[in-house]
């Protein structure tokens, strides 16, 4: 805000400047949050990449390949992910089913 502004222009306008201050604080204080969760989720993978050696079976962590979503999902996109996780299950069950048969077949 200028000085002029200030002391010449519309005294609501002061409200507006300190409104948008304020929505420009916490997108930045989000913008924060986000890069410290980044930091620590990369660290926890370090970490439990170290020390999965002292416990046997354990897989290694890899850092997510894509960023975490902040924004909702469109319908379409709904859509598509239950799609997706409908196809993994029946995929899941079809290969349980095909070993079951081919271990059957094997004991007859």
């Amino acid at each position: 805000m200028t000085r002029d502004e200030f002391w010449h222009g519309d005294p609501w306008l002061v409200q507006e400047y300190h409104d948008i201050h304020m929505l420009q604080t916490e997108r930045k204080n989000n913008e924060f949050w986000l890069l410290g969760r980044y930091i620590t989720e990369g660290v926890g993978i370090v970490m439990h990449n170290l020390h999965r050696d002292s416990k046997k079976g354990q897989k290694a962590k890899d850092y997510p390949e894509k960023p975490h979503r902040i924004t909702p999902m469109t319908e379409a996109e709904k859509a598509e992910e239950l799609r997706a996780k409908r196809q993994k299950v029946v995929d899941f069950f079809t290969g349980f089913a095909k070993d079951f048969n081919e271990k059957k077949e094997r004991l007859s």
